[in-house]
C-alpha cells in the first residue's frame, strides 16, 4: 500500500515490549485490557495483504478513502464505523491505527456472514498471518497463551457479527440484489469463463470454507466463486479494498497480483461503478413500527404501567387481602406512607382506622382534587424526611417472605410514591433509599421473593395468567443415556413453556457435569438451534460497543425462553419491531429474575431505553453510580438510521448525550416522538445557468453571532422526558386527549449544538433514502442551486434567555408543578410558549421567497465542509418537513 508506510521493526519492538510488561505484571490488571487492545491493533496493522492493496474503485472512489481513514469519522461514510470503540481506539495509533481499521474492516466484510466458529478461525488466522512477519514462530505462541489477547480476539469475534456501521448504499449486506435466504445458492457455470481454465489453473472458492484465502496470495491460480455470498465478497473487496483482480478473460490474468478471480454476471463492458451497483443497491422502504401484540412475563409489571392505577390495586391486593374498604383511596395510602417514613413501622388496622377518620375530615373542609395534589407534597416531604432520618437506629431492610399476610396486604401504601403520570412519583433523584428497588420488585414480582407463599400463589395474575407459550420444547430424554437414574425427573419438572430455563439449565448441567451427561447431551441440539438463530439474528443489530459483554455465558437457554415468552419459533425471521424487543429482553436478562418482554411502543415509537449494568469497554464513559442508559431504536428517523432493516443500540459518548427526566426509573421505558405528515411541495430549486446563483443565500446575510461562538463541531442531546414541566412531552405522553404510547414511556426532543445555535425538534424526523438511477453521468453533478447545511444553520436565530432558563428543571420542580391549582392552563401556556421559540428561532428560514418556506422543496449540501447531515434533518423536522437523502449514484433531476 503506497499510502502508508511504516516501519515493522518499529511495530514489533512496541509489541514485544508490552507482551513483556503484560507477562511480567508491570501493567496494572484494569489496564490489561486496554494493553491487550494495543497489540492486537499493532499487530493487524502488519498484515501482508495490506501491502498489496491499491486505491480503491466503483462505489468508494468518490471518497478519499486515506483520508477518510486517517481521519477521526466525525463525518462522511464512516461517521458510524468511527463510533465504534475499537476504532475509535485505532486513530491512537497514528498510521499504524490506519492500517489496522483498514484490516479489521476488511474482515467485518469477510467474516459478517459466516458462523462464529468460522469468525474465530479467520481472526486466529490474520493474526497469526500479521505476527508471522517477524519469522519467529514463539511470538506467535505468546500471544496466543495470553487471555487478555484472547478476550480482545473474542470481543472483536463479535463485532463482526454485529451489523456492519455503513450506510446502506455503501453496505454491501443492505444492497438491492442481496437476500440472505439464497447467499448460499450456487452460481451457474455458464456465467463462469474461468471454468474454460486448466484444471490446475483454477481455484473453486466457497467463502464459509476457507474466508482467510482472500487475505492471502494465490499465484497460479484463477478464483472462481461457487456463491452468491463469494461473489457479493470477492467484488466488494476487489472494487474497494483494491485487492486483488477481477479478470473477464484469460488474457486479463495479472501474474503480479496478490490473486485474481472470475466475477460472473458481467463484463469488460462494464465498469467497476456498475458492477459494484448491482451489489449494494438500496432496497425497498418499510415500516419501522407495524402492529404485533407482545406480552410482558414478569406478572404485574406490564399492568402497572398500562393499567388505571386503582384497577392494579385491585387485582394486585383486593383481590388477596381484606383491603378493598381502604386501599382505593389515594389521600389514606399517602397518610399511612408518611406515618411509615417517621417510624418505619408499617401501619395496623388501628393505624389505618385512624387514616381513614382523617382523610374523611379533610375531605369535608376542601374539595378533593386539592387534597389530590396535596398527595405529592406530603410523598416529597416524607420522602426527605426518612433520608434525614435515615439512621442505623431505624433503618429496615424488608423480608417479604418473612412477613405476615397482612404486614403483605400493607405494601399497598409505598404504590404512590412510585406511580408515574397519574400523576405520581417516584423517590426523586435527590433521595437515596436503598429498600426501594427491593419494594418495587416485590409489587410488580412478588414470586421473586415469596414463591411458596400462598396469599401470593392466589394473585390473579400468577394463578390464571400463563405468559409462555409451548412453540419451543426440550428433546425427550433417551433414557439410554442417563447412569444416575435422576434425570427423568428433573427432565419432568421442567415446564413445557420453559419458564426459569435460563436460569435452570445452569443450576441443572453445572451441579450434574461430573455425574451424569444425560441432560446436557439430550439439550444440545435444541441449544445449538437457538444459537444459530440467534447468531443470524445478531448480524441484523449494528452496536458500537459489546452487545453481549459476557462472552463465556451460553445464550441458548435465554433465547429458548425469551422466544417462549413472545410466542415466536426458533428459527422463524423476526420483523424490525419484533427484533428490537427480543434484543431488549435479551440484554436486561438476569439470573432468578423473570424474563420481561417490552410491549409495542405503538404508532409513534421510536424504541426503548434500556438500564444496563456499565460494561468493561463502557467504564470510560461513567460519570456517576446510576446505570449505563442504551437507546434500542430501529431506523429511519436520523440520517445515520435511515434503514430500517434491523436494530441500532445508541450509546452516550463525547458527540451523543441523553438527558433523562422522569420520576419512574425502570429496567426499560418506551420512547415516543409524536410525528406529522410533511407539507406538499409545490416548488423546486431553479436549475443553475449561468446566471443563476448557486446559493439561494449569496445576497442575504446571516443573523450576526459571536464568531467565537461558532463551533462547528455539532453536538447531540436526546432529552427523555415526562416532566410536564419540560412542556413537549404535553404534546404526546402527557397529553390529557389521549396519545397512543404505553404508560410511563418517555417523550423525545432532538436537540443540536452548532455554530452557536440550538435546532430543536418535537417531531420525529422523517428520513427517506434515494436509488440509483440510470443517468451515470450526472450523478454527483449540482444542476440545481443549493445552499450549504452550514448556510441553514447560520440564519437560524440564536435562544432567547427565557429558553436557555426554562431548560433546567428537576424533580421538585415537577412535583410543585403538578400539585398547583392551575397546572393545566399553565402546561398549554408552556407548551404555546415553546412552540413559538422554535418557530421564532427558524423564522429567518421560512419567510416568503426562501428556500425553506412552506410547500418549497430545498436541495441542500452537507459533508465536511458543508455542515453536517443530522442537523439538516432535525432543521427540517422542527419544520415538518421531509428529509430525502440522495443517493450517490442518483442525479438530482431524478432525486
Amino acid at each position: 500500500m503506497a499510502s502508508f508506510s511504516i516501519d515493522v521493526g518499529s511495530i514489533l519492538r512496541e509489541i514485544r515490549i508490552t507482551l513483556r510488561d503484560i507477562k511480567n505484571g508491570a501493567v496494572a490488571s484494569n489496564e490489561k485490557k486496554k494493553a491487550a487492545q494495543l497489540l492486537v491493533y499493532r499487530a493487524l496493522s502488519l498484515h501482508p495483504a495490506l501491502d498489496h492493496m491499491r486505491p480503491p474503485t466503483g462505489m468508494l472512489a468518490d471518497v478519499d478513502w486515506y483520508t477518510e481513514l486517517r481521519s477521526t469519522f466525525s463525518s462522511g461514510i464512516f461517521r458510524r464505523l468511527g463510533q465504534n470503540e475499537h476504532f475509535k481506539k485505532m486513530a491512537l495509533l497514528g498510521e499504524t491505527g490506519t492500517r489496522a481499521r483498514i484490516m479489521l474492516l476488511l474482515l467485518w466484510i469477510i467474516g459478517h456472514r459466516l458462523s462464529e466458529d468460522s469468525v474465530a478461525k479467520l481472526l486466529s488466522a490474520a493474526f497469526g498471518d500479521a505476527i508471522k512477519r517477524d519469522g519467529n514462530q514463539d511470538l506467535e505462541e505468546e500471544l496466543n497463551q495470553l487471555v487478555s489477547v484472547k478476550e480482545v480476539l473474542v470481543s472483536l469475534q463479535k463485532m463482526i457479527k454485529t451489523k456492519l456501521p455503513l450506510p446502506p448504499d455503501r453496505n454491501p449486506f443492505q444492497g438491492r440484489d442481496y437476500k440472505s435466504d439464497d447467499e448460499d445458492k450456487a452460481l451457474p457455470r455458464s456465467e463462469l469463463w474461468g471454468y474454460a481454465l486448466p484444471e490446475d489453473s483454477r481455484y473453486e472458492y466457497d467463502v464459509r470454507h476457507n474466508p482467510v484465502l482472500l487475505l492471502r496470495s494465490l499465484p497460479g491460480k484463477t478464483i472462481i466463486p461457487q456463491t452468491k455470498l463469494t461473489m457479493l465478497i470477492i467484488q466488494w473487496v476487489a472494487c474497494n479494498f483494491g485487492l486483488g483482480k477481477k479478470v473477464y478473460s484469460a488474457e486479463d490474468i495479472d501474474h503480479e497480483v496478490f490473486w485474481n478471480a472470475d466475477p460472473p454476471l458481467s463484463s469488460p463492458d462494464l465498469d467497476d461503478e456498475e458492477d459494484c451497483l448491482s451489489v449494494s443497491s438500496w432496497s425497498s422502504r418499510s415500516c419501522a413500527f407495524e402492529h404485533f401484540e407482545g406480552v410482558a412475563t414478569v406478572p404485574y409489571d406490564a399492568t402497572w404501567q398500562d393499567d388505571l392505577t386503582e384497577d392494579w390495586v385491585h387485582s394486585r391486593f383486593c383481590s388477596v387481602y381484606p383491603v378493598h374498604g381502604w386501599a382505593h383511596r389515594s389521600f389514606v395510602r399517602v397518610l399511612l406512607f408518611s406515618a411509615f417514613c417517621g417510624t418505619r413501622t408499617l401501619p395496623n388496622s388501628s393505624q389505618v382506622l385512624a387514616a381513614v377518620h382523617v382523610a374523611d375530615r379533610l375531605y369535608r373542609r376542601l374539595p378533593m382534587d386539592i387534597w389530590k395534589y396535596a398527595e405529592h407534597f406530603i410523598i416529597a416531604c416524607s420522602l426527605l424526611s426518612w433520608e434525614k432520618t435515615n439512621i442505623v437506629s431505624l433503618q429496615w431492610t424488608p423480608s417479604f417472605s418473612a412477613m405476615s399476610p397482612d404486614e403483605r396486604s400493607t405494601m399497598v401504601i409505598f404504590l404512590d410514591s412510585f406511580k408515574s403520570g397519574d400523576p405520581g412519583v417516584l423517590p426523586p433523584s435527590e433521595v437515596s433509599l436503598p429498600p426501594f428497588p427491593d419494594i418495587r420488585q416485590f409489587l410488580v414480582n412478588p414470586l421473586r421473593h415469596c414463591q411458596d407463599a400462598p396469599d401470593i400463589l392466589s394473585l390473579p395474575e400468577i394463578s390464571s395468567r400463563d405468559c409462555y407459550s409451548s412453540v419451543n420444547v426440550l428433546p425427550d430424554l433417551d433414557p439410554e443415556l442417563c447412569v444416575c437414574g435422576e434425570c427423568a425427573f428433573i427432565q419432568s419438572q421442567q415446564p413445557s413453556t420453559l419458564e426459569s430455563f435460563h436460569h435452570q439449565y445452569f443450576v441443572v448441567t453445572s451441579s450434574r457435569s461430573s455425574r451424569c451427561d444425560a441432560l446436557t447431551r439430550t439439550w444440545e441440539p435444541a441449544m445449538s438451534a437457538a444459537e444459530d438463530w440467534l447468531e443470524s439474528l445478531v448480524s441484523r443489530v449494528e452496536c458500537q460497543f459489546a452487545l453481549f459483554p459476557n462472552v463465556d455465558r451460553r445464550m441458548g437457554p435465554a433465547v429458548l425462553e425469551i422466544a417462549n415468552a413472545m410466542d415466536i419459533s426458533i428459527g422463524s425471521h423476526l420483523s424490525d419491531q419484533q427484533l428490537l424487543r427480543f434484543f431488549v429482553a435479551l440484554c436486561i436478562l438476569v439470573d432468578e429474575v423473570p424474563v420481561s418482554i417490552p410491549k409495542v411502543p405503538g404508532p409513534f415509537g421510536l424504541g426503548y431505553i434500556v438500564s444496563l449494568p456499565w460494561a468493561t469497554d463502557r467504564e470510560d464513559y461513567r460519570v456517576d453510580d446510576g446505570p449505563d442508559r442504551v437507546l434500542f431504536v430501529n431506523g429511519g428517523w436520523l440520517y445515520d438510521s435511515i434503514s430500517v432493516d434491523g436494530a441500532t443500540l445508541l450509546h452516550e459518548r463525547e458527540e451523543f448525550k441523553i438527558v433523562y427526566h422522569t420520576m419512574m426509573p425502570a429496567k426499560f421505558l418506551a420512547v415516543c416522538m409524536p410525528h406529522v405528515k410533511g407539507d406538499t411541495v409545490s416548488f423546486f430549486p431553479p436549475q443553475l445557468s449561468p446566471t443563476t446563483a448557486a446559493n439561494p443565500f449569496s445576497s442575504d446575510p446571516a443573523p450576526a453571532l459571536d464568531t467565537a461562538d461558532e463551533e462547528d463541531e455539532m453536538e447531540l442531546t436526546l432529552v427523555l422526558s415526562r416532566f410536564q414541566t419540560d412542556a413537549f412531552p404535553l404534546l404526546s405522553v402527557c397529553s390529557k386527549t389521549g396519545f397512543a404510547a404505553p404508560r410511563a414511556a418517555l417523550a423525545a426532543l432532538i436537540r443540536i449544538k452548532c455554530l452557536g445555535r440550538v435546532l430543536e425538534t418535537v417531531w420525529k424526523p422523517d428520513v427517506i433514502p434515494g436509488a440509483p438511477c440510470e443517468h451515470t453521468a450526472l450523478w454527483r453533478q449540482a444542476t440545481r442551486s443549493s445552499p450549504t447545511g452550514f448556510d441553514l444553520i447560520r440564519r437560524v436565530l440564536p435562544p432567547s434567555d427565557a429558553s436557555l432558563k426554562a431548560a433546567d428543571t428537576t424533580a421538585f420542580n415537577e412535583l410543585a408543578f403538578g400539585a398547583s391549582k392551575d397546572a393545566t392552563a399553565r402546561g398549554q401556556k408552556l407548551l404555546r410558549e415553546m412552540l413559538d421559540e422554535l418557530s421564532r428561532r427558524v423564522s429567518p428560514l421560512t419567510k416568503p421567497g426562501s428556500p425553506l418556506e412552506r410547500t418549497r422543496a430545498c436541495i441542500v449540501r452537507c459533508g465536511a465542509e458543508d455542515g453536517p447531515v443530522d442537523a439538516v434533518v432535525v432543521l427540517a423536522a422542527s419544520l415538518r418537513k421531509n428529509v430525502y437523502v440522495l443517493d450517490h449514484r442518483e442525479c438530482w433531476e431524478c432525486a
